[in-house]
């Protein structure tokens, strides 16, 4: 398989996984109606009385597995050590992602230090990203990421903590979907060009 092609597929496994975990979430707000957005932390529907537990559990695992795949394979097939370290991140997220759906909010400690640490990696990753946008003058993708980075901000200044929580997640998926589609699009553009006889 070709770099491009790696490239690609590793993008494709992260569009995946975000697509897996909503698809999840969905269902088990579906199977539990008493769920209210910006009421309840995302993580109640993982003890659900319901079978919503089931969708948010397995989602949160599955999900999880794919988004550390991509980290790790966008991280070997990057090429500056900030690129690297910024999916590593991802990776990393991926890895706590997994430990939300193992362990439920009802254990206590282990599930608030895997969703804790979710959020911190992916922040870091963020910045990280940020910077090098504006290093390889990526403007569209800055400008998206700096205004995701801004709304979660003042969603934390002005909103309750569910609700942050809730939003959040919403902003990281479709920030790693943006990282993917750019992935995806520059490696398209890359292909083009070098088949355009010089």
């Amino acid at each position: 398989m070709q770099p491009l092609s790696n490239i690609r597929t590793a993008a494709a496994v992260g569009l995946t996984g975000i697509a897996v975990f909503s698809i999840c979430w969905i269902c088990a707000v579906v199977s539990d109606s008493s769920w209210i957005f910006g009421v309840n932390m995302i993580s109640d529907l993982g003890v659900s009385d319901t079978n919503a537990h089931y969708f948010f559990n397995y989602g949160c695992m599955s999900a999880g597995i794919l988004i550390y795949i991509y980290g790790i394979l966008a991280a070997y097939f990057s090429g500056s050590t900030l690129d690297r370290i910024s999916y590593v991140l991802i990776a990393l997220a991926g890895m706590f992602l997994i430990g939300v759906g193992i362990f439920t909010e009802d254990v206590g400690w282990p599930h608030n230090l895997c969703a804790y640490s979710l959020f911190i990696s992916i922040s870091i990753s963020a910045l990280i990203r940020l910077i090098l946008y504006v290093i390889y003058k990526n403007t569209l993708s800055a400008v998206v990421t700096a205004v995701l980075i801004l709304l979660i901000v003042v969603i934390a200044l002005t909103q309750t903590f569910p609700f942050l929580e809730a939003s959040a997640v919403i902003l990281i998926m479709i920030w790693i979907a943006l990282n993917c589609l750019i992935s995806i699009l520059e490696m398209k553009k890359e292909d083009f060009e070098s088949k355009v006889p010089t």
